[in-house]
């Protein structure tokens, strides 16, 4: 059963647009598991390192960033890149085989 997995009719409707973009899941069912899908991990802000945080507004959250990007958000009073709510936290991530991004440490 694949809960995430997107449609290629889902991709057909959306087109190229960012916000069909940021629909896409970035981790998708196969068999048992969830698999990364590494060409969606691209920071949204700098476009250059891979996103390795979560920008925490409420009970809520999105992984949108790399810590960098997520720490100046939050420290010049930017809000969500994804939502525009009010950025409450940054948590940085690291990935159980190593990788930076299951999360670790809480930025305020």
């Amino acid at each position: 059963m694949a809960l995430l997995e997107t449609t290629s009719e889902n991709s057909k409707t959306s087109g190229n647009s960012l916000s069909s973009f940021l629909a896409t899941p970035i981790f998708r069912a196969s068999g048992g598991g969830a698999l990364l899908d590494e060409s969606r991990m691209t920071c949204l802000v700098c476009l250059t390192e891979q996103r390795n945080s979560t920008i925490v507004h409420g009970g809520t959250g999105h992984i949108a960033c790399c810590l960098t990007c997520a720490r100046l958000l939050k420290s010049r009073g930017f809000s969500c890149p994804v939502c525009r709510l009010e950025i409450d936290t940054v948590i940085q991530h690291f990935w159980g085989d190593g990788r930076e991004s299951s999360s670790a440490y809480v930025y305020q």
